[in-house]
């Protein structure tokens, strides 16, 4: 288990590294709105806990471990966006059964498919 800053940051170089392997510790900074020293300390750390592939002015690469802990973290993140969604949907219709009560619930969030 890792901390939400941790996993914070797996998420952020996660996404980045979709375009390309690598990416630089500024792009990391540009993305979480931090700065280059804060950023830089992070992936030291990260690099030292085998998360990350990083030597003195090079880019920043996932390891195959950060990697994998970027995708739980991700997968743990829409699991919960999802019961969120779907528990909202069931109590605005259950409020709306037994209450009468006028829908609050966004009508721009499409329905998502069960499959």
């Amino acid at each position: 288990m890792y901390t939400e800053s941790t996993e914070m940051y797996l998420q952020a170089i996660y996404r980045l590294t979709e375009k390309s392997p690598q990416v630089s510790i500024g792009a990391i900074a540009r993305t979480m709105g931090f700065s280059l020293s804060t950023v830089s300390e992070k992936v030291k750390r990260l690099s030292g806990e085998g998360l990350l592939r990083h030597e003195w002015r090079e880019q920043v690469a996932l390891t195959a471990q950060g990697r994998t802990a970027a995708l739980r973290t991700l997968r743990k993140r829409r699991l919960t966006e999802s019961f969120l969604y779907w528990f909202a949907r069931y109590v605005h219709r259950w409020l709306k059964s037994t209450r009468g009560v006028k829908s609050w619930f966004p009508s721009c969030i499409p329905p998502i498919p069960i499959s």
